[in-house]
């Protein structure tokens, strides 16, 4: 049997244990040291050996040589081999894939899903992370935890084609930026007018971090890794939201200024193969939930941390455009938009200034393509409800 056969033996009986929900603490420790003791002489070319035994050496505290196996670990995932289908899979076992297989007891092989590796390869970032901070190494130590994000923070694509949304906006220079250089401008969550939102800037911050973790070296690097996502907010129902009194107040400047629809290209919308630059882009729905979080909570999901919201407000029927970008730090930034997407209208609020209108409209004077303009009115019928004609 090789190596690589009694790790995934060795891996497959140590999970089936360890989730075990009636194992006391002392238990969970046997079953560890025993699994260390199956593993830790073994070689092969997977990369889930190598972070664990970088695990095992940094509860040691060998940090070195937990660095040596981390890098091991981080060398094998940078090699994986890409591997679209493999018509027989019980006579091969390949070590390091996409599509990667063990083998059980009776030699026969089963795939594990591409899912499971990508949960491992985010556990391998942020491992690194924490070890070379241990090693006091900051830089390397957020470099890590950077990638580790980009892996982590992929969510299931909610789109799978072209998207219309809406978005309220003042008239100010990042407006007149987008419409000027056709981009959509994307900030730090920070700048959110809920303090609750996003989740993650009350869960990550280094004062809530140094309650949960026992070690403090890593926080700063590790804190400092989700400063480099970015959001920008939209509305998906056109007829519960472009009428809707409580959105141009909060939004368009007290009805003084604009929404923008947006023709959103699938491929604008979901951008997540950047792994040379470990930068990627996707729209999320805004999940709306009164559950109880606790910001005691060892991690937290990325869909809770930048993608829910208090049910108080599902009147905006949001979505969100999800940005991670490590090689940009400016809080607020345009994003060009690709050749299937455009503006395809403008709203002008009920208060909006004739020379705001104006001025907009002669932006795309000399565009090969001009947006419908529309100017919200009452609605004489409904003095709640807004409605809009063509201009």
């Amino acid at each position: 049997m090789t190596d690589f056969n009694k790790f995934t033996l060795s891996l497959h009986n140590h999970l089936t244990e360890i989730f075990d929900k009636n194992l006391s603490e002392e238990d969970k420790h046997k079953i560890n040291l025993q699994f260390w003791e199956e593993i830790k002489e073994l070689k092969c070319n997977d990369f889930r050996l190598y972070y664990y035994k970088a695990y095992f050496f940094k509860a040691e505290n060998n940090i070195q040589e937990a660095q040596n196996n981390i890098d091991e670990a981080i060398k094998l995932v940078d090699e994986i081999v890409w591997y679209k289908t493999i018509k027989d899979p019980k006579e091969l076992i390949i070590e390091n894939g996409r599509e990667l297989f063990a083998s059980d007891y009776s030699g026969n092989a089963f795939c594990i899903k591409q899912e499971h590796i990508n949960q491992y390869i985010v556990k391998v970032f942020l491992l690194a992370g924490e070890i070379y901070a241990q090693n006091d190494d900051e830089e390397m130590s957020l470099k890590n935890y950077q990638i580790g994000q980009y892996y982590n923070s992929f969510l299931k694509p909610e789109f799978q084609d072209n998207v219309s949304v809406f978005s309220f906006r003042k008239f100010n220079e990042y407006t007149l930026c987008d419409l000027i250089n056709n981009t959509i401008t994307v900030s730090s969550s920070k700048s959110m007018n809920d303090p609750m939102d996003s989740i993650i800037n009350l869960w990550a911050n280094e004062e809530n971090l140094e309650k949960l973790c026992k070690e403090q070296k890593h926080i700063k690097p590790y804190s400092k890794s989700f400063d480099y996502f970015r959001i920008r907010s939209f509305c998906i129902n056109e007829d519960k939201t472009i009428g809707n009194v409580v959105m141009w107040s909060h939004y368009a400047d007290e009805h003084r200024g604009f929404c923008i629809k947006y023709k959103l290209s699938k491929h604008f919308i979901c951008q997540e193969k950047d792994s040379k630059n470990y930068e990627h882009m996707y729209l999320k729905k805004i999940k709306y939930s009164n559950k109880v979080i606790d910001l005691l909570q060892n991690k937290i999901e990325i869909g809770i941390a930048y993608a829910t919201k208090k049910r108080d407000w599902k009147y905006e029927h949001e979505v969100r455009l999800i940005v991670y970008n490590p090689n940009n730090t400016a809080e607020h930034y345009g994003i060009e938009l690709d050749n299937n997407s455009e503006i395809e209208a403008i709203y002008f609020g009920y208060r909006c200034p004739d020379a705001t209108i104006t001025t907009i409209k002669n932006l795309f004077k000399a565009n090969t393509y001009c947006p419908k303009f529309y100017k919200m009115e009452l609605d004489v019928k409904n003095v709640y409800r807004l409605i809009y004609n063509e201009i």
